[in-house]
């Protein structure tokens, strides 16, 4: 009866990305794959070529992104461009934490978490925790939820 057991166990992957550039990369190449949904939450609006086609070609095939993230005067004109692609935006509210947790749920099968900037302070040593774990994209789905309600439309 073992056998059985773990045939009908689910498998989860936990996968780890160190270095900004790394995650970043990540991102671009997963983004086209995504089929229905990008749900995200991002500090510092890191625009770079390769993740803006990406993230637009996903736009183009029918994905809705939405995306909640820091806007002040620093960050204002990349928000713009991420808005430009077609991405909602909207402005993160303070009242979650001062500095927001950087997610995204990607069609309710994969999530990420990165932890970086201020906990870690060298984009090299940024970390991103990558998984298929139901249980927990279900939470962050959730939380994405909640924030996108009380956070302040762009």
């Amino acid at each position: 009866n073992i056998e059985n057991i773990e045939e009908k166990q689910e498998e989860f992957i936990f996968s780890l990305i160190k270095g900004q550039r790394a995650i970043m990369n990540k991102l671009a190449e997963h983004n086209p794959k995504v089929e229905k949904e990008i749900l995200g939450v991002q500090r510092n609006w890191k625009y770079w070529g390769e993740g803006i086609r990406q993230m637009e070609k996903a736009v183009k095939k029918g994905v809705k992104v939405k995306i909640i993230g820091v806007i002040n005067s620093e960050t204002l004109s990349r928000a713009k461009q991420w808005e430009e692609i077609g991405c909602s935006i909207k402005k993160y509210n303070t009242k979650f934490g001062q500095n927001p947790l950087r997610f995204t749920v990607f069609d309710n099968k994969e999530a990420r978490i990165t932890i970086g900037k201020p906990e870690i302070p060298n984009p090299e040593d940024y970390i991103t925790i990558w998984t298929t774990s139901k249980p927990l994209i279900a939470m962050l789905k959730k939380q994405f939820e909640e924030m996108w309600k009380d956070s302040e439309k762009f």
